[in-house]
């Protein structure tokens, strides 16, 4: 994920990803965001569908990230509905 970091900031832009994180001993289903010019996040899915209960924990936030798009803020709330991201 360092690599893709890296290009996130030579290219200047904004990447919001999916991954699996372990972490603590357990597993999460995880939309990740970095940024060239914000802070980077991570949000556990709080909604887990019925198959993916057996392997994820479910986060327990639905927070809302702040991020500048030409010098704009603007806030989003990541959702993950099964395997979309919005």
């Amino acid at each position: 994920m360092n690599l893709l970091k890296k290009e996130v900031i030579n290219r200047k832009i904004h990447i919001i990803f999916g991954s699996c994180i372990y972490e603590n001993s357990n597993w999460y289903n995880t939309a990740i965001g970095y940024s060239h010019c914000n802070n980077d996040f991570m949000y556990k899915k709080v909604n887990l569908v019925t198959n993916e209960r057996e392997i994820f924990i479910a986060g327990n936030k639905l927070p809302v990230y702040e991020i500048k798009i030409k010098g704009q803020p603007l806030q989003e709330k990541v959702y993950q509905y099964g395997e979309v991201i919005l």
